[in-house]
Protein backbone atom coordinates (compact mmCIF):
# COMPACT_ATOMS: atom_id res chain seq x y z
CA UNK A 1 0.00 0.00 0.00
CA UNK A 2 2.97 2.34 0.62
CA UNK A 3 3.72 2.35 -3.13
CA UNK A 4 0.11 2.99 -4.10
CA UNK A 5 -1.29 6.51 -4.25
CA UNK A 6 -4.89 7.46 -3.56
CA UNK A 7 -6.15 9.57 -6.46
CA UNK A 8 -9.91 9.02 -6.62
CA UNK A 9 -12.93 8.98 -4.29
CA UNK A 10 -16.08 7.08 -5.31
CA UNK A 11 -19.12 8.19 -3.33
CA UNK A 12 -21.87 5.59 -3.15
CA UNK A 13 -24.75 7.83 -2.17
CA UNK A 14 -24.13 11.56 -2.19
CA UNK A 15 -26.59 13.35 0.05
CA UNK A 16 -25.84 15.98 2.67
CA UNK A 17 -22.67 14.31 3.97
CA UNK A 18 -21.52 13.11 0.57
CA UNK A 19 -21.64 16.59 -0.93
CA UNK A 20 -19.35 17.89 1.81
CA UNK A 21 -16.96 14.96 1.26
CA UNK A 22 -16.94 15.82 -2.45
CA UNK A 23 -16.07 19.46 -1.78
CA UNK A 24 -13.25 18.58 0.59
CA UNK A 25 -11.86 15.82 -1.62
CA UNK A 26 -11.75 18.11 -4.66
CA UNK A 27 -9.96 20.74 -2.53
CA UNK A 28 -7.30 18.09 -1.85
CA UNK A 29 -6.83 17.48 -5.55
CA UNK A 30 -8.64 14.14 -5.64
CA UNK A 31 -10.93 13.09 -8.46
CA UNK A 32 -14.47 12.52 -7.18
CA UNK A 33 -17.13 10.26 -8.69
CA UNK A 34 -20.62 10.08 -7.18
CA UNK A 35 -23.58 7.84 -7.87
CA UNK A 36 -27.10 9.16 -8.30
CA UNK A 37 -30.41 7.87 -9.64
CA UNK A 38 -31.42 11.23 -11.08
CA UNK A 39 -30.16 13.19 -14.08
CA UNK A 40 -31.40 16.37 -12.37
CA UNK A 41 -29.25 15.58 -9.34
CA UNK A 42 -26.23 15.39 -11.66
CA UNK A 43 -26.06 19.19 -11.89
CA UNK A 44 -25.80 19.59 -8.11
CA UNK A 45 -23.09 16.94 -7.94
CA UNK A 46 -21.15 18.60 -10.74
CA UNK A 47 -21.37 21.94 -8.93
CA UNK A 48 -19.71 20.29 -5.92
CA UNK A 49 -16.90 19.04 -8.15
CA UNK A 50 -18.09 15.44 -8.51
CA UNK A 51 -18.45 13.48 -11.76
CA UNK A 52 -21.94 11.94 -11.62
CA UNK A 53 -22.60 8.28 -12.35
CA UNK A 54 -26.32 7.86 -13.05
CA UNK A 55 -27.56 4.37 -12.16
CA UNK A 56 -31.05 3.21 -11.31
CA UNK A 57 -29.62 0.33 -9.23
CA UNK A 58 -26.29 0.02 -7.47
CA UNK A 59 -24.35 -3.23 -7.81
CA UNK A 60 -20.71 -4.30 -7.96
CA UNK A 61 -20.81 -5.20 -11.64
CA UNK A 62 -22.02 -1.74 -12.73
CA UNK A 63 -19.39 0.04 -10.63
CA UNK A 64 -16.41 -2.29 -11.05
CA UNK A 65 -14.80 -0.21 -13.80
CA UNK A 66 -14.59 2.79 -11.42
CA UNK A 67 -12.76 0.91 -8.63
CA UNK A 68 -9.06 0.10 -8.53
CA UNK A 69 -6.07 0.26 -6.20
CA UNK A 70 -6.04 4.06 -6.48
CA UNK A 71 -9.73 4.47 -5.54
CA UNK A 72 -11.38 4.80 -2.15
CA UNK A 73 -15.08 4.13 -1.53
CA UNK A 74 -17.17 6.21 0.86
CA UNK A 75 -20.63 4.74 1.39
CA UNK A 76 -23.46 6.83 2.82
CA UNK A 77 -26.72 5.56 1.30
CA UNK A 78 -29.33 4.25 3.77
CA UNK A 79 -29.53 0.46 4.15
CA UNK A 80 -32.32 -1.39 2.39
CA UNK A 81 -31.29 -4.97 3.12
CA UNK A 82 -30.07 -5.63 -0.43
CA UNK A 83 -27.84 -2.94 -1.94
CA UNK A 84 -25.01 -3.21 0.59
CA UNK A 85 -24.72 -6.95 0.02
CA UNK A 86 -24.59 -6.36 -3.77
CA UNK A 87 -21.91 -3.67 -3.54
CA UNK A 88 -19.65 -4.60 -0.61
CA UNK A 89 -17.37 -6.76 -2.76
CA UNK A 90 -16.12 -3.55 -4.39
CA UNK A 91 -14.22 -2.76 -1.19
CA UNK A 92 -11.92 -5.75 -1.77
CA UNK A 93 -10.52 -4.09 -4.90
CA UNK A 94 -10.24 -0.51 -3.59
CA UNK A 95 -7.39 1.36 -1.94
CA UNK A 96 -9.65 1.75 1.11
CA UNK A 97 -13.33 2.08 2.03
CA UNK A 98 -15.42 3.78 4.71
CA UNK A 99 -19.05 3.20 5.62
CA UNK A 100 -21.15 5.89 7.32
CA UNK A 101 -23.25 4.33 10.06
CA UNK A 102 -25.07 5.83 13.03
CA UNK A 103 -24.86 5.78 16.81
CA UNK A 104 -28.51 4.81 16.55
CA UNK A 105 -27.31 1.18 16.52
CA UNK A 106 -26.90 1.48 20.31
CA UNK A 107 -30.67 1.57 20.65
CA UNK A 108 -31.81 2.39 24.17
CA UNK A 109 -28.35 2.17 25.75
CA UNK A 110 -27.66 5.17 27.97
CA UNK A 111 -24.61 6.84 29.41
CA UNK A 112 -21.03 6.51 28.18
CA UNK A 113 -20.66 4.99 24.69
CA UNK A 114 -17.31 4.21 23.08
CA UNK A 115 -15.93 1.75 20.54
CA UNK A 116 -16.09 -1.12 23.03
CA UNK A 117 -19.82 -0.67 23.73
CA UNK A 118 -21.89 -3.49 22.15
CA UNK A 119 -24.52 -2.41 19.63
CA UNK A 120 -28.14 -2.94 20.70
CA UNK A 121 -30.40 -2.28 17.69
CA UNK A 122 -34.03 -2.25 18.76
CA UNK A 123 -35.86 -1.64 15.46
CA UNK A 124 -35.86 -3.44 12.09
CA UNK A 125 -34.27 -0.35 10.51
CA UNK A 126 -31.35 -0.49 12.93
CA UNK A 127 -30.98 -4.23 12.34
CA UNK A 128 -30.55 -3.43 8.64
CA UNK A 129 -27.96 -0.82 9.54
CA UNK A 130 -25.97 -3.31 11.60
CA UNK A 131 -26.12 -5.90 8.80
CA UNK A 132 -24.86 -3.30 6.32
CA UNK A 133 -21.97 -2.49 8.66
CA UNK A 134 -21.01 -6.14 8.79
CA UNK A 135 -21.13 -6.56 5.01
CA UNK A 136 -18.76 -3.64 4.43
CA UNK A 137 -16.47 -4.45 7.37
CA UNK A 138 -16.04 -8.03 6.18
CA UNK A 139 -14.94 -6.64 2.82
CA UNK A 140 -12.31 -4.48 4.53
CA UNK A 141 -14.14 -1.18 5.09
CA UNK A 142 -13.85 1.12 8.10
CA UNK A 143 -17.17 1.78 9.83
CA UNK A 144 -17.79 5.20 11.36
CA UNK A 145 -20.82 5.38 13.65
CA UNK A 146 -21.71 9.06 13.50
CA UNK A 147 -23.67 11.01 16.07
CA UNK A 148 -26.41 13.39 14.87
CA UNK A 149 -25.10 15.17 11.77
CA UNK A 150 -25.70 18.92 11.52
CA UNK A 151 -24.46 21.83 9.47
CA UNK A 152 -25.71 24.77 7.41
CA UNK A 153 -29.39 24.28 6.63
CA UNK A 154 -29.73 21.18 8.80
CA UNK A 155 -29.86 20.70 12.54
CA UNK A 156 -31.53 21.74 15.77
CA UNK A 157 -31.06 25.44 14.96
CA UNK A 158 -33.45 25.01 12.01
CA UNK A 159 -36.12 23.49 14.24
CA UNK A 160 -35.69 26.16 16.92
CA UNK A 161 -35.91 28.87 14.28
CA UNK A 162 -39.10 27.39 12.80
CA UNK A 163 -40.78 26.93 16.18
CA UNK A 164 -41.06 23.15 15.77
CA UNK A 165 -38.42 22.23 18.38
CA UNK A 166 -39.47 20.81 21.74
CA UNK A 167 -37.56 20.10 24.93
CA UNK A 168 -37.94 16.45 25.93
CA UNK A 169 -38.95 16.14 29.57
CA UNK A 170 -36.63 18.19 31.76
CA UNK A 171 -34.08 18.42 28.94
CA UNK A 172 -31.29 16.74 30.89
CA UNK A 173 -30.75 13.93 28.37
CA UNK A 174 -27.34 14.29 26.73
CA UNK A 175 -27.36 14.50 22.95
CA UNK A 176 -24.23 14.16 20.83
CA UNK A 177 -23.64 15.58 17.39
CA UNK A 178 -20.96 16.07 14.77
CA UNK A 179 -20.65 18.92 12.29
CA UNK A 180 -20.84 17.72 8.69
CA UNK A 181 -17.44 19.29 7.91
CA UNK A 182 -15.79 17.30 10.69
CA UNK A 183 -17.52 14.08 9.63
CA UNK A 184 -16.31 14.57 6.05
CA UNK A 185 -12.77 15.16 7.33
CA UNK A 186 -13.01 11.99 9.43
CA UNK A 187 -14.16 9.92 6.45
CA UNK A 188 -11.36 11.19 4.23
CA UNK A 189 -8.78 10.61 6.96
CA UNK A 190 -10.00 7.05 7.48
CA UNK A 191 -9.43 6.15 3.81
CA UNK A 192 -6.22 8.11 3.42
CA UNK A 193 -4.42 6.30 6.25
CA UNK A 194 -6.17 3.75 5.73
CA UNK A 195 -7.67 2.31 8.93
CA UNK A 196 -8.95 -1.04 7.63
CA UNK A 197 -11.90 -3.08 8.96
CA UNK A 198 -12.37 -1.24 12.27
CA UNK A 199 -15.43 0.33 13.88
CA UNK A 200 -15.30 3.78 15.49
CA UNK A 201 -17.79 6.20 17.01
CA UNK A 202 -17.42 9.83 15.94
CA UNK A 203 -18.94 12.79 17.77
CA UNK A 204 -17.79 16.18 19.01
CA UNK A 205 -15.95 16.56 22.31
CA UNK A 206 -18.74 17.94 24.51
CA UNK A 207 -21.96 15.93 24.91
CA UNK A 208 -24.55 18.46 26.08
CA UNK A 209 -28.01 18.30 27.66
CA UNK A 210 -30.68 18.74 25.01
CA UNK A 211 -32.44 21.49 26.94
CA UNK A 212 -29.22 23.48 27.27
CA UNK A 213 -28.65 23.41 23.52
CA UNK A 214 -32.22 24.39 22.69
CA UNK A 215 -32.24 27.28 25.16
CA UNK A 216 -28.89 28.52 23.83
CA UNK A 217 -30.16 28.47 20.25
CA UNK A 218 -33.44 30.21 21.13
CA UNK A 219 -31.53 33.03 22.82
CA UNK A 220 -29.03 33.24 19.95
CA UNK A 221 -31.78 33.39 17.31
CA UNK A 222 -33.97 35.75 19.30
CA UNK A 223 -37.02 33.46 19.29
CA UNK A 224 -39.22 32.17 22.12
CA UNK A 225 -37.82 29.19 23.99
CA UNK A 226 -39.51 25.96 22.86
CA UNK A 227 -41.88 24.34 25.31
CA UNK A 228 -41.25 21.08 27.13
CA UNK A 229 -43.20 17.92 26.33
CA UNK A 230 -43.43 14.70 28.35
CA UNK A 231 -40.41 12.51 27.72
CA UNK A 232 -42.52 9.59 26.54
CA UNK A 233 -44.17 11.71 23.81
CA UNK A 234 -40.94 13.28 22.52
CA UNK A 235 -39.29 12.02 19.31
CA UNK A 236 -37.18 8.92 19.92
CA UNK A 237 -33.91 10.69 19.09
CA UNK A 238 -34.54 13.20 21.90
CA UNK A 239 -35.26 10.51 24.49
CA UNK A 240 -31.77 9.04 24.22
CA UNK A 241 -29.20 9.94 26.86
CA UNK A 242 -25.79 9.13 25.41
CA UNK A 243 -22.30 10.53 25.88
CA UNK A 244 -20.39 9.45 22.80
CA UNK A 245 -16.62 9.18 23.32
CA UNK A 246 -14.60 9.43 20.07
CA UNK A 247 -11.21 9.47 21.82
CA UNK A 248 -9.92 6.32 20.11
CA UNK A 249 -10.65 7.59 16.61
CA UNK A 250 -9.00 10.94 17.35
CA UNK A 251 -5.98 9.25 18.92
CA UNK A 252 -5.41 6.78 16.08
CA UNK A 253 -5.90 9.33 13.30
CA UNK A 254 -4.38 12.40 14.95
CA UNK A 255 -7.44 14.42 13.96
CA UNK A 256 -8.89 17.28 15.99
CA UNK A 257 -12.34 18.69 15.37
CA UNK A 258 -12.84 22.11 13.83
CA UNK A 259 -16.10 22.29 15.82
CA UNK A 260 -15.48 20.54 19.15
CA UNK A 261 -18.74 21.69 20.76
CA UNK A 262 -22.24 22.78 19.78
CA UNK A 263 -21.57 26.48 20.36
CA UNK A 264 -18.73 26.70 17.84
CA UNK A 265 -20.57 24.45 15.39
CA UNK A 266 -23.87 26.31 15.40
CA UNK A 267 -22.17 29.70 15.20
CA UNK A 268 -20.40 28.47 12.06
CA UNK A 269 -23.75 27.30 10.65
CA UNK A 270 -25.37 30.68 11.20
CA UNK A 271 -22.44 32.50 9.57
CA UNK A 272 -22.51 30.19 6.55
CA UNK A 273 -26.27 30.51 6.14
CA UNK A 274 -26.11 34.30 6.33
CA UNK A 275 -23.33 34.39 3.74
CA UNK A 276 -25.28 32.10 1.39
CA UNK A 277 -28.46 34.15 1.70
CA UNK A 278 -26.69 37.45 1.17
CA UNK A 279 -29.78 38.96 2.80
CA UNK A 280 -32.04 38.48 5.78
CA UNK A 281 -34.22 35.92 3.96
CA UNK A 282 -34.37 32.46 5.49
CA UNK A 283 -36.54 29.36 5.03
CA UNK A 284 -38.26 27.51 7.87
CA UNK A 285 -40.39 24.38 7.99
CA UNK A 286 -44.01 25.19 8.76
CA UNK A 287 -45.22 24.26 12.23
CA UNK A 288 -49.01 24.33 11.98
CA UNK A 289 -49.19 24.56 15.77
CA UNK A 290 -47.39 27.91 15.67
CA UNK A 291 -49.80 30.88 15.59
CA UNK A 292 -47.21 32.91 13.64
CA UNK A 293 -46.81 30.21 11.01
CA UNK A 294 -50.56 29.56 10.73
CA UNK A 295 -51.33 33.26 10.34
CA UNK A 296 -48.53 33.71 7.79
CA UNK A 297 -49.75 30.75 5.73
CA UNK A 298 -53.30 32.11 5.57
CA UNK A 299 -52.19 35.67 4.77
CA UNK A 300 -49.88 34.61 1.94
CA UNK A 301 -52.37 32.17 0.45
CA UNK A 302 -55.06 34.85 0.57
CA UNK A 303 -52.62 37.30 -1.05
CA UNK A 304 -52.08 34.84 -3.90
CA UNK A 305 -55.79 34.12 -4.27
CA UNK A 306 -56.48 37.86 -4.73
CA UNK A 307 -53.99 38.05 -7.62
CA UNK A 308 -55.47 37.56 -11.11
CA UNK A 309 -53.22 34.51 -11.53
CA UNK A 310 -54.77 33.07 -8.36
CA UNK A 311 -58.36 33.71 -9.38
CA UNK A 312 -58.78 37.33 -8.36
CA UNK A 313 -60.76 36.64 -5.17
CA UNK A 314 -59.47 36.10 -1.66
CA UNK A 315 -60.09 33.05 0.49
CA UNK A 316 -63.54 32.83 1.98
CA UNK A 317 -63.89 33.18 5.74
CA UNK A 318 -65.05 29.58 5.87
CA UNK A 319 -61.88 28.34 4.16
CA UNK A 320 -59.72 30.49 6.45
CA UNK A 321 -61.32 28.90 9.50
CA UNK A 322 -61.10 25.33 8.21
CA UNK A 323 -57.75 25.27 6.42
CA UNK A 324 -55.23 24.99 9.28
CA UNK A 325 -57.12 22.22 11.15
CA UNK A 326 -57.61 20.41 7.85
CA UNK A 327 -53.89 20.61 7.01
CA UNK A 328 -52.97 19.36 10.49
CA UNK A 329 -55.07 16.26 9.77
CA UNK A 330 -53.07 15.58 6.59
CA UNK A 331 -50.10 13.37 7.52
CA UNK A 332 -48.58 13.87 4.07
CA UNK A 333 -48.49 17.68 4.24
CA UNK A 334 -45.16 19.50 4.15
CA UNK A 335 -44.72 23.26 3.94
CA UNK A 336 -42.10 25.98 4.25
CA UNK A 337 -42.19 29.73 4.81
CA UNK A 338 -39.67 32.33 3.65
CA UNK A 339 -39.06 35.06 6.21
CA UNK A 340 -37.30 38.37 5.86
CA UNK A 341 -36.60 39.34 9.42
CA UNK A 342 -39.89 38.74 11.22
CA UNK A 343 -42.08 39.07 8.09
CA UNK A 344 -43.22 36.08 6.03
CA UNK A 345 -42.74 36.83 2.33
CA UNK A 346 -43.04 33.40 0.72
CA UNK A 347 -44.87 30.10 1.08
CA UNK A 348 -44.70 26.64 -0.44
CA UNK A 349 -47.31 23.95 0.31
CA UNK A 350 -46.47 20.37 -0.66
CA UNK A 351 -48.03 16.95 -0.32
CA UNK A 352 -46.33 13.57 -0.53
CA UNK A 353 -47.75 11.38 -3.28
CA UNK A 354 -46.62 8.13 -4.87
CA UNK A 355 -45.34 7.09 -8.29
CA UNK A 356 -46.48 3.63 -9.29
CA UNK A 357 -44.07 3.67 -12.25
CA UNK A 358 -41.11 4.26 -9.90
CA UNK A 359 -42.55 2.50 -6.81
CA UNK A 360 -41.34 5.47 -4.75
CA UNK A 361 -42.90 8.53 -3.16
CA UNK A 362 -43.02 11.87 -4.95
CA UNK A 363 -43.50 15.40 -3.64
CA UNK A 364 -46.13 17.58 -5.26
CA UNK A 365 -45.84 21.35 -4.96
CA UNK A 366 -49.46 22.39 -4.55
CA UNK A 367 -48.95 26.12 -3.90
CA UNK A 368 -45.97 28.43 -4.18
CA UNK A 369 -46.50 32.06 -3.22
CA UNK A 370 -44.13 35.02 -3.09
CA UNK A 371 -45.53 38.33 -1.85
CA UNK A 372 -45.61 40.90 -4.64
CA UNK A 373 -43.21 43.14 -2.68
CA UNK A 374 -40.55 40.38 -2.66
CA UNK A 375 -40.75 39.05 -6.20
CA UNK A 376 -37.75 38.77 -8.59
CA UNK A 377 -35.39 38.30 -5.64
CA UNK A 378 -34.98 34.52 -5.79
CA UNK A 379 -37.39 33.75 -2.94
CA UNK A 380 -39.31 31.19 -5.00
CA UNK A 381 -36.03 29.50 -5.93
CA UNK A 382 -35.08 29.23 -2.25
CA UNK A 383 -38.47 27.70 -1.40
CA UNK A 384 -38.23 25.16 -4.21
CA UNK A 385 -34.67 24.28 -3.23
CA UNK A 386 -35.81 23.58 0.34
CA UNK A 387 -38.70 21.45 -0.93
CA UNK A 388 -36.29 19.54 -3.17
CA UNK A 389 -33.96 18.94 -0.22
CA UNK A 390 -36.87 17.54 1.80
CA UNK A 391 -37.91 15.35 -1.14
CA UNK A 392 -34.41 13.90 -1.47
CA UNK A 393 -34.22 13.23 2.27
CA UNK A 394 -37.49 11.27 1.97
CA UNK A 395 -36.24 9.30 -1.08
CA UNK A 396 -38.84 10.88 -3.39
CA UNK A 397 -38.34 10.12 -7.06
CA UNK A 398 -39.39 13.57 -8.29
CA UNK A 399 -41.01 16.94 -7.62
CA UNK A 400 -44.23 17.76 -9.45
CA UNK A 401 -46.18 20.99 -9.75
CA UNK A 402 -48.98 22.59 -11.77
CA UNK A 403 -48.61 25.93 -13.57
CA UNK A 404 -50.99 27.93 -15.76
CA UNK A 405 -49.97 27.80 -19.42
CA UNK A 406 -50.23 31.59 -19.68
CA UNK A 407 -47.95 32.28 -16.70
CA UNK A 408 -44.84 32.78 -18.85
CA UNK A 409 -42.68 34.13 -16.02
CA UNK A 410 -43.36 31.10 -13.82
CA UNK A 411 -42.86 28.69 -16.74
CA UNK A 412 -39.46 30.17 -17.51
CA UNK A 413 -38.44 30.09 -13.85
CA UNK A 414 -39.47 26.45 -13.44
CA UNK A 415 -37.69 25.45 -16.66
CA UNK A 416 -34.50 27.09 -15.41
CA UNK A 417 -34.74 24.94 -12.26
CA UNK A 418 -35.03 21.71 -14.24
CA UNK A 419 -38.81 21.22 -14.40
CA UNK A 420 -40.14 19.77 -17.65
CA UNK A 421 -43.56 18.79 -19.04
CA UNK A 422 -44.50 15.23 -18.13
CA UNK A 423 -43.97 13.19 -21.29
CA UNK A 424 -43.85 9.42 -21.75
CA UNK A 425 -43.94 9.31 -25.55
CA UNK A 426 -43.51 12.62 -27.44
CA UNK A 427 -45.79 11.38 -30.19
CA UNK A 428 -48.78 11.48 -27.82
CA UNK A 429 -47.93 14.80 -26.19
CA UNK A 430 -47.47 15.95 -22.60
CA UNK A 431 -49.75 15.42 -19.63
CA UNK A 432 -52.54 17.90 -18.81
CA UNK A 433 -54.04 18.64 -15.43
CA UNK A 434 -57.80 18.06 -15.51
CA UNK A 435 -60.32 18.52 -12.73
CA UNK A 436 -63.88 17.57 -11.92
CA UNK A 437 -65.26 19.59 -9.05
CA UNK A 438 -67.32 17.70 -6.49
Amino acid sequence: MADTKLTRILLLGCGYTGLEVARQARARGLQVLATTRSFQRSQELAAAGAEPIVLSTLDAESLASHVDAHSALIVSFPPDGQTDARCAALARHAYASAYVSSTGVYGSRRGHIDDSTPAAPDTPRLELRLAAEQAWREAGATVLRAAAIYGPGRGMHERVRSGSARIAGDGRQHVCRIHVEDLARALLRSVELPLGPETYVVADDEPAPQGEVVRYLAQRLGVPCPVSVPLESAPETLRHDRRIDAARFKRETGISWHYPNYREGFEACLRAEQAERGSNVYIVAIDLGSPVHARSLLELLDHYARDPVGGGAGLSESVKQRLIPALRAQSRYLGFLAFEGERAIGLINCFVGFSTFAARPLLNVHDIVVHESARRRGVGRLLLARAEQAARESDCCKLTLEVLSGNKIALAAYAALGFEPYVLDPSVGSALLLEKKL
